[in-house]
């Protein structure tokens, strides 16, 4: 198994607060994507997305702001080598965004061991009512972290089918510790609606079919909105 990632070297055009920086950044990929025929055909089908969204770096904790005028990193990952590289080169000829990409290096992610990880982006989990049809999401007043450990063990599950076309099933303990990160729900700003997420530190299981998922997390993301920005992991300490 395998993974690619892209580091995008940006200017900002204009200042963007942190409640909005998921919908100006995945706007703005997606914008990008449309000039190129299979890029655009992937944004607009079905399932889960090949890629997963990081957020830009640095941030300003203090303001919560991310500043015009002002040079960022954003990293987005993909199990998909020529879907990450066409990305890569509309990114790099796109004139109209809101930020002007100064250089895009692009890198090989190679299977390994992964004992924990961190949520950079938090995560969401949609849980719909099945009387009124609602949607809402997770937050830790709702349930337990059992309930969200099986949610990313059926997510991943369910990822690792569509992409490899092989069933797989991870143990119960799949995630043998679950730690979430954040005291009260974190709310961003998406198409006039609320998006509330939270941020986990995980540890996986050292069996072979937990550590593919636990990999293929970091390559398309852990839980849902992925491409959004949301669920993009970074390894905890070993």
């Amino acid at each position: 198994m395998e993974y690619y990632e892209i580091k995008v070297t940006l200017l900002l055009k204009k200042d963007i607060r942190l409640e909005n920086i998921n919908e100006f950044i995945s706007f703005n990929i997606n914008k990008s994507m449309i000039s190129d025929a299979e890029l655009k055909k992937s944004h607009g089908s079905k399932g889960f997305k090949p890629y997963c969204i990081g957020s830009l770096y640095p941030f300003d904790l203090e303001n919560k702001i991310y500043r015009a005028n002002q040079i960022y990193i954003l990293t987005i990952r993909s199990i998909d080598k020529d879907f990450l590289n066409k990305l890569k080169n509309v990114l790099k000829q796109s004139k109209d965004l809101d930020f002007n990409v100064l250089a895009c290096q692009f890198m090989k992610k190679t299977y390994s061991f992964i004992e924990s990880a961190f949520t950079l982006t938090p995560c969401i989990i949609s849980i719909t009512n099945e009387e009124s049809k609602k949607t809402r999401y997770w937050t830790k007043d709702d349930s337990s972290l059992d309930f969200v450990k099986k949610r990313i063990k059926a997510n991943l599950e369910k990822k690792y089918f569509q992409f490899y076309y092989e069933k797989i099933i991870a143990p119960d303990d799949f995630i043998s510790m679950i730690e979430i990160k954040n005291r009260i729900p974190i709310v961003y700003n998406y198409k006039k609606s609320k998006l509330f997420s939270n941020k986990f530190k995980i540890t996986f299981n050292s069996d072979v079919i937990s550590q593919k998922l636990a990999f293929l997390a970091f390559g398309v993301g852990l839980l849902e909105k992925n491409s959004l920005g949301f669920g993009f992991l970074t390894k905890g300490k070993e």
